[in-house]
């Protein structure tokens, strides 16, 4: 999957879209060579992000973080990656908890050590997303939250509330979430589902994303 020729032939779509060969071949090389770096394990945690908005001192602090409770970080800057366009229905900055750590969290306590440095390090983030610009062709606001996956089932929280309070009610909400998954069948699993926090309700509530794209779509279409 991450290898030169897989990479090759996953993009090879981009050849319809103005790539040459050897456009495709420079892609797959650089690609393979981020891919490279990537941790595995049960106590890893993985950040997607770029590197204009968390540098390498929030790293060496979230590494430090992290480390007191036996977890480690694996990391990927996405700049120089190629994305589809639908980005307000996916996490470009995110932080990705996997099942071992969940099942953890789940058998813990809110207040517990686990919970208390991955909530410490979402809020890093969360505030160096909104005291920080990107800048490309047009400033834009990118957005972030926490990709969980729970046994079969992949589901992404997104933390948009610009309070800092709500941001962190929204956190301690997140367990109830995580249960509440759990108890669907695991024959019918949820597969990379967008939630966002209900502030006047206090859950978190599911995005319905095919509602909202052909919404986007007919808007555009209607100008």
């Amino acid at each position: 999957m991450y290898d030169k020729a897989s990479i090759i032939e996953d993009m090879k779509g981009m050849l319809q879209n103005g790539w040459t060969i050897q456009d495709l071949e420079d892609y797959a090389e650089f690609m393979e060579k981020k891919y490279s770096t990537l941790k595995h394990g049960d106590n890893v945690i993985h950040l997607e992000y770029y590197h204009q908005l968390i540098d390498n001192d929030d790293i060496s602090t979230i590494e430090a973080n992290i480390s007191s409770v036996n977890l480690e970080l694996s990391r990927f800057d996405k700049n120089g990656v190629a994305y589809a366009s639908i980005e307000d229905f996916t996490l470009q900055v995110s932080l990705c908890l996997s099942d071992p750590i969940i099942q953890n969290l789940t058998l813990g306590v809110i207040g517990s050590a686990l919970w208390d440095s991955i909530k410490t390090v979402t809020m890093l983030i969360w505030n160096r997303m909104f005291n920080r610009h990107w800048i490309n062709a047009k400033e834009k606001k990118l957005n972030f939250g926490l990709r969980l996956k729970i046994g079969r089932q992949f589901i992404e929280l997104k933390l948009d509330n610009a309070n800092e309070n709500i941001a962190i009610e929204s956190l301690d909400k997140i367990l109830d979430l995580i249960r509440e998954v759990e108890s669907i069948k695991s024959n019918n699993p949820r597969r990379n589902n967008l939630f966002i926090y209900d502030e006047e309700q206090k859950v978190w509530k599911e995005v319905d994303l095919l509602s909202e794209m052909n919404k986007r779509t007919n808007n555009k279409t209607d100008k």
